[in-house]
């Protein structure tokens, strides 16, 4: 089954090396490996002011949860966009 949130929450995310390696949300510590990466910029074309960039990761947590997170670029702000049970 898939939770994909629509307003995707803020979450702490813990990097090595700009890699994440621990997730923290609603009180859990979730230590993760990632399974695939890939980088999203969208309207580019328009103009720095009309694009957003941002970094995805699928990872894989020690439950076995799997979750897709991203970090936007221009704020380093990291969010919680799906889990996958």
């Amino acid at each position: 089954m898939t939770r994909r949130f629509a307003l995707p929450p803020v979450i702490n995310v813990i990097a090595s090396d700009q890699e994440p390696t621990l997730v923290i949300w609603r009180g859990r510590r979730e230590p993760v490996r990632i399974c695939n990466r890939w980088k999203l910029e969208r309207d580019w074309w328009k103009g720095k002011e009309n694009t957003f960039e941002r970094e995805y990761y699928k990872l894989l947590a020690n439950s076995g949860t799997v979750l897709v997170v991203y970090r936007n670029l221009s704020d380093g702000a990291w969010h919680l966009e799906r889990i996958l049970d």
